[in-house]
């Protein structure tokens, strides 16, 4: 018995598959990836916390209303007169100034502290997701280079399996093919394990099931060169490294600030009416005003202390930017030798080491050359093909280096 199914199922399964297969670029895998991420989601939750922070801590304190009820007996001459006293009172806190500027630069530098921290955990997963992506393309492009000449190689054992034994010649000739066909395999197994890991880090960055296929350009060309290290050493105050202690400074500059305030009482004052009858009535309306006298305790620890933490936050963000900068010079150099590498091992090279291997194919068939010089060719159109794909992949690693350093965003070279 037939089941008829509906169209719309059918539709949204065509549809499903031409997704799954449509070719997506690098920022859509940057993008994915980020709103797949559980840490992203808290670190959005601890800007909200913050702004609110900010929010709270330019308010000022509330009035207070106070009252007071009471039965009164007086005693005069010999009589007990009986009566009641009450009274109300407002007041209102008046803080003394720059209290209220400290707490909000301490929440201002809360803010910028998790503004810091979204920063630079979205630019490491961006450089995460970007450098698996072009391993992946990498892998992948040499993994059919590698696979292109064991193919070769297997039909050429195919090819002398079939002629007629010829003596010694013939049976060695097979025999070493075979043994640089074991040579061809093992650099396919190395490059297919380097892109299927590749593919499993990529889904599980980008919250998909792990055998789901990655369909991105699978030809990547080289960065482009990065700007002088002079004037990427000017950006490193602003990379996300360098914020985000920036930010914890200020935040301990404003504590230290607002420690100081504190030791200065504030100021209470406001109206109050009272009222007594007990025989004779009695009322009155003045006002009010109170304040901490600050004889012993005048935040002295607190105030000692948040400048040591100022002093050792100085110290941490000196001791960041030397090391930003030790590691902004390695990444550079590692790119400078990358790109020699490149432009040694170009792809016109490569081509032409391909073509060189192809030819060879052909010879060997037509029996023009010997299976060395074959198998020579071969092996060198793979190597050379393996120079320029680990050049490439070492130039992108040292440009989304620079970048996690910097925030100078690496392009794929025109």
């Amino acid at each position: 018995m037939y089941r008829v199914i509906p169209a719309g199922i059918v539709c949204c399964a065509v549809l499903g598959s031409l997704a799954v297969a449509a070719e997506e670029t690098i920022d859509d895998l940057v993008a994915a990836a980020l709103a797949a991420q559980p840490e992203w989601r808290a670190l959005q939750a601890d800007g909200d916390a913050a702004r609110a922070g900010l929010v709270q801590a330019d308010l000022r304190p509330n009035p207070e209303f106070r009252s007071e009820f009471g039965l009164k007996r007086a005693d005069a001459d010999g009589h007990a007169e009986s009566g009641y006293a009450f009274g109300v009172g407002l007041e209102q806190t008046f803080e003394r100034r720059g209290k209220r500027a400290a707490r909000s630069a301490i929440a201002s530098a809360d803010m910028a502290i998790a503004d810091a921290a979204r920063a630079r955990f979205a630019i490491e997963l961006e450089a995460r997701v970007r450098g698996l992506a072009h391993q992946y393309a990498i892998a992948t492009a040499d993994a059919q280079a590698a696979d292109e000449v064991s193919r070769r190689s297997q039909a050429l054992i195919e090819m002398l399996r079939q002629r007629p034994a010829a003596g010694a010649p013939v049976f060695l000739e097979l025999r070493l093919v075979e043994a640089s066909l074991i040579e061809f395999q093992s650099a396919l197994r190395e490059r297919t394990a380097l892109r299927d890991d590749s593919r499993l880090a990529l889904n599980t960055l980008l919250g998909r099931p792990l055998d789901s296929p990655i369909t991105i350009p699978r030809h990547i060309g080289p960065p482009t060169r990065p700007i002088k290290a002079e004037a990427l050493a000017e950006g490193i105050p602003d990379g996300p490294r360098m914020r985000a202690r920036q930010a914890e400074l200020a935040r301990i500059a404003g504590e230290r600030q607002a420690a100081v305030l504190d030791a200065k009482p504030d100021v209470s004052a406001g109206p109050y009416f009272a009222r007594e009858d007990a025989g004779d009535s009695e009322s009155v309306l003045g006002l009010a005003l109170s304040m901490e006298l600050p004889w012993r305790n005048r935040n002295q620890g607190t105030v000692a202390a948040a400048g040591a933490r100022e002093v050792r936050a100085l110290a941490m963000m000196e001791a960041e930017e030397r090391a930003i900068q030790s590691e902004l010079a390695r990444a550079l150099a590692a790119y400078e030798r990358a790109r020699e590498a490149l432009d040694w091992v170009s792809s016109q090279r490569v081509e032409q080491t391909h073509a060189a291997a192809d030819l060879a194919e052909r010879q060997y068939r037509l029996g023009a050359i010997g299976v060395q010089l074959f198998l020579d060719l071969q092996r060198e159109s793979l190597n050379v093909q393996r120079l320029r794909y680990d050049a490439l992949l070492r130039a992108w690693q040292s440009a989304l280096d620079i970048y996690l350093l910097t925030g100078v965003k690496p392009e794929v070279e025109s």
